[in-house]
């Protein structure tokens, strides 16, 4: 079962979308994804340009976002819909139930930053930690800028035992599917001429999150563009996923796989530097 969450800033609704099917129930045919396609291909096209005409009238931003909201409900989670109080259950098989988007390629750019966190019983700190973002959009809002353009979204799963996959979620933590994580993103649309602003937002949100007790989060590989590899980030990573850390750089000498280094960039090789080793 996964259970990915999305919350539109400045538009107070939730998406949940249960991925969970039953034995022996009917997925729909082909007629459904079709209709589904052309949904999504309408949509795609209506708001290619969205990350321009914000950059320029940033005050649409709220209504942008309720008409997302919208059409995520028919194109990207159908079945989320809440009618009477029952939300509507549409049975799909699993590869076509998630938030693929057939024409993303036409569509246009987004920045996301995304932590994966260990979930405690009560839930508290997820639900921290999805306040701090709900306080930022406000505090920014109130000062008519709106850099979250997008959704603030979760998914529940199991850790994982990859030495690198931040669902690993703590130093030297044992895997096993009785701990719980949660992946907290915040997504906005791409436009250079709000990028200063989006980096700025992105960074405090990782600051606040970062700043948690316990065991801390750690940051997705491919959605941690905006926090650079600075001496304090290094520390960060390596003080709460250093063991993992070095168990992949130890098992990549043993293996010779990858002896030049053609898959690392300067990035990964500074975040990859055990800094209590310089």
């Amino acid at each position: 079962t996964a259970l990915p969450i999305s919350w539109n800033p400045l538009n107070d609704e939730l998406l949940i979308k249960e991925v969970n099917m039953k034995p022996g129930e009917t997925p729909q045919g082909e007629l459904y994804y079709d209709v589904k396609l052309a949904k999504e291909y309408i949509q795609t096209k209506l708001t290619k340009n969205a990350p321009e005409w914000l950059a320029n009238y940033p005050w649409l931003t709220p209504l942008f976002t309720s008409l997302t909201n919208c059409s995520q409900k028919s194109c990207k989670i159908p079945g989320t819909n809440i009618e009477l109080g029952e939300p509507t259950r549409i049975v799909q098989q699993l590869p076509r139930a998630i938030s693929y988007r057939f024409w993303v390629h036409q569509g246009f750019t987004v920045y996301d930053l995304e932590f994966a966190h260990v979930v405690n019983d009560d839930y508290e700190n997820i639900a921290t930690a999805c306040q701090d973002v709900v306080d930022l959009v406000t505090e920014y809002a109130n000062k008519k800028e709106y850099p979250m353009s997008l959704a603030l979204e979760m998914r529940f799963m199991s850790d994982s035992k990859s030495y690198l996959c931040p669902a690993v979620v703590g130093n030297g933590k044992p895997a096993g599917d009785s701990i719980k994580v949660a992946y907290v993103e915040v997504l906005a649309l791409g436009s250079l001429q709000t990028r200063p602003k989006w980096v700025e937002f992105a960074q405090r949100v990782a600051e606040k999150w970062m700043a948690v007790d316990g065991v801390k989060p750690l940051p997705h590989w491919g959605k941690a563009s905006e926090l650079p590899a600075t001496p304090q980030f290094v520390k960060y990573l390596w003080d709460n996923n250093g063991e993992n850390m070095q168990n992949f750089l130890d098992q990549l000498e043993v293996s010779g796989a990858d002896p030049d280094r053609i898959f690392f960039n300067e990035y990964l090789e500074t975040v990859l530097n055990n800094p209590s080793k310089l």
